[in-house]
């Protein structure tokens, strides 16, 4: 069977390290609150992001929420962003008090169409929250303008795109940034885990603060707010530190697996289109076909795992229909009909992936 993740894959060639850097922790009997070994991993994934500073958090939902939250979105604002994306992408914005207004996505690339914005914008509006989707960036120069036009916030939702790059700067292109340590995720915890990057001090200073409970010091009893109980421990941390010098090499095998479906699929499927100016690291492998359930069905019988990002977009879900988009986001509605992920992860053989080409190609001839 060919799985659609198989994270462990990848784990597999860095066992033993994994596995000294979970017993140190072990040995230390600190698992939560953890600041030294946390700031090693943050101090690195700032330093790769480009960023001044990271925070990290449990979990890439929380990370959205906290970042929302420090830049002041709240009650009665709204944010601009897509449907088609995880159900936290919006539920951030509900948590906070704001709601989500949404803008149809791009046919080709998937990710938002930036020339929907201005039109959504009015008083209320606070904030951009772009989807790097499915592991590369949205057209970030026009929404920064944008934002900079209309003294709007922008957080970056990079939770699927560790790595990508546009005009050869790594995501978040702006201040501030959001990211998931998922397992299945290009740089995975072994469990939830997430961070926040930014230049911002205050917003740095504010997201420490909620995430431990309050307290401003990471000592003591001193808590200055209502905060969340939202710290990555430290197995988390030990494990992502461990995984941390590995992450551009296995964004490299994503693409070679990118690449040979491209060669192979071109002339069967709508393959992906990278956007002018990006770098695609390849979270998922998402194509547009035809007889889409039939074709996973044989798929599944012939031994390859695939799946549907998402079917069901965010304002189709029950939560999010009273706000009226049924029928006003046509590309989003039409796409979810029509895409399939196939299997991309680090460890997946070069000879798999014809594998998967071949059933394709087999599934269309008849």
């Amino acid at each position: 069977m060919i799985d659609i993740f198989a994270p462990t894959r990848a784990e597999k060639e860095i066992e033993k390290e994994l596995i000294s850097a979970i017993q140190s922790v072990m040995e230390t009997g600190r698992y939560c609150r953890n600041f030294e070994l946390l700031g090693e991993f943050e101090n690195a994934f700032a330093k790769y992001c480009k960023k001044t500073y990271a925070i990290g958090v449990n979990s890439g939902s929380d990370a959205l929420f906290f970042a929302l939250l420090a830049h002041g979105v709240g009650k009665g604002d709204e944010v601009i962003t897509v449907s088609h994306s995880f159900m936290e992408s919006s539920a951030s914005i509900s948590k906070v008090g704001a709601t989500p207004v949404f803008v149809d996505i791009d046919t080709e690339t998937f990710n938002m169409n930036v020339k929907e914005i201005e039109s959504k914008i009015n008083n209320k509006t606070k904030a951009i929250l772009p989807v790097h989707i499915y592991g590369q960036s949205v057209e970030m120069d026009k929404i920064l303008d944008i934002a900079n036009k209309y003294k709007l916030v922008v957080i970056e939702d990079c939770c699927q795109a560790h790595g990508a790059a546009y005009s050869g700067v790594k995501v978040p292109i702006g201040t501030t940034g959001c990211f998931s340590f998922y397992p299945t995720k290009n740089l995975g915890a072994l469990g939830d885990a997430g961070i926040v990057v930014t230049d911002n001090e205050k917003v740095a200073a504010k997201i420490k603060s909620l995430r431990d409970d309050g307290r401003s010091a990471e000592a003591g009893y001193l808590h200055d707010e209502i905060g969340y109980n939202s710290r990555m421990d430290g197995i988390q941390a030990a494990a992502l530190i461990t995984k941390m010098p590995y992450l551009n090499k296995w964004n490299e095998e994503r693409k070679k697996i990118a690449k040979r479906y491209d060669e192979n699929l071109k002339d069967i499927v709508k393959i992906p289109k990278v956007g002018n100016c990006n770098e695609h690291v390849y979270y998922l492998y998402v194509i547009k076909v035809q007889n889409r359930e039939t074709l996973m069905n044989f798929l599944k019988e012939n031994g390859v795992g695939t799946a549907i990002h998402y079917p069901l977009p965010i304002h189709q879900q029950p939560p999010y229909k009273h706000l009226g988009y049924e029928g006003k986001l046509p590309v989003t509605e039409k796409i979810v009909k029509e895409i399939l992920s196939l299997p991309i992860y680090p460890g997946l053989t070069i000879k798999e992936v014809d594998e998967v080409c071949e059933k394709i190609k087999d599934f269309y001839s008849k």
